[in-house]
């Protein structure tokens, strides 16, 4: 009975089809990484495990952000710097927000932890003009989006 309701069939079909995006966007984002670190040594000489670590670890507006940036690279202080400069950007951003509004709940943390370092920055200019965290939700269901459809 329940199976051949046509509710239970939409949000069934609805299911595959956000398994089969977050399927690709994983795809996308593995394929991205095995290419940056082949290309890293290339511009910047060996990697520790360390570095590798934390680029496996990149979302994929993250990588992409950095494939970008590695033509600027001219050794491996840049690309640490590179790292550096996205972490100390996220944590600052996460640290106002806390201080303005509370608790962040997981999915904005996880989403704020995801951007690139010009989402970051974007962000950071933003958030002058928000006063709770639903502007917030709505931008970064916007980039979401934004990144979902350049993933087509």
């Amino acid at each position: 009975m329940m199976q051949e309701s046509v509710i239970y069939q939409e949000i069934k079909a609805e299911g595959r089809q956000e398994g089969r995006q977050e399927g690709r966007q994983e795809g996308r984002r593995q394929e991205a990484v095995a290419m940056i670190l082949r290309l890293l040594p290339r511009r910047v000489g060996p990697l520790d495990d360390q570095v590798q670590t934390q680029i496996v670890t990149l979302s994929l507006s993250q990588i992409e952000s950095l494939a970008e940036a590695l033509f600027d690279f001219n050794g491996l202080a840049d690309l640490t710097s590179w790292l550096e400069q996205l972490q100390e950007i996220t944590v600052r951003i996460l640290q106002v927000l806390q201080r303005q509004w509370g608790e962040l709940s997981p999915d904005v943390t996880t989403g704020i932890q995801a951007l690139s370092l010009e989402q970051l920055s974007s962000l950071e200019t933003e958030l002058k003009s928000w006063s709770d965290t639903s502007q917030l939700e709505t931008w970064l269901q916007a980039q979401n989006s934004t990144n979902e459809l350049i993933d087509m």
